[in-house]
């Protein structure tokens, strides 16, 4: 008999398996009709709306998040999303993966750069009646900003790098 926890992680990784195919009307099979964001999801996409100059608005929800999914997929071409690490632990699934793929088009207001993203994203589900009821995803931003070539400052760019230093020390990262 397989636990709770290994069906759990085959969800996550089907759900994985599908976006990187870009096969969203089956994807949607695996959301769950109730779906919100984890606490910590809401929070993060309210910091990154602060470092990313358009991010588009989107819903909270499983249609939103849907068309966030899409939307990020159209705009890195051969979007993928390689699992390093994968753990559960009753209803919760914890995944590890790197994230590759091409910026070809405008991505919340970076204009295409065709350089190749290399990143590495941490992403936690919560799954309910075989679905995911809840998510919560955390990029590698900074890498990613420099990959496309947008976080480049220059040396004498006081005002840039205070307000870049400004930003890290509000969120944490350095004091």
């Amino acid at each position: 008999m397989i636990s709770v926890e290994d069906e759990n992680k085959q969800i996550a990784t089907q759900f994985i398996e599908l976006l990187n195919s870009r096969k969203f009307e089956e994807l949607s099979n695996f959301i769950h009709k109730e779906f919100r964001f984890f606490p910590e999801g809401i929070e993060y996409y309210d910091y990154y709306r602060e470092i990313a100059p358009d991010v588009p608005d989107f819903e909270i929800t499983k249609d939103g998040w849907l068309n966030r999914l899409k939307y990020e997929q159209t705009s890195f071409t051969d979007l993928k999303r390689i699992i390093l690490k994968i753990m559960a632990e009753d209803d919760e699934v914890w995944v590890w993966t790197k994230r590759r793929g091409k910026h070809t088009t405008d991505f919340d207001g970076f204009p295409a750069s065709n350089r190749e993203i290399d990143i590495y994203s941490f992403v936690r589900y919560q799954i309910k009646d075989g679905q995911i009821y809840r998510s919560f995803n955390l990029d590698d931003d900074l890498r990613g900003f420099i990959q496309i070539g947008k976080l480049i400052l220059e040396e004498n760019d006081e005002a840039k790098v205070g307000q870049y230093m400004s930003q890290l020390r509000r969120i944490g990262l350095i004091k």
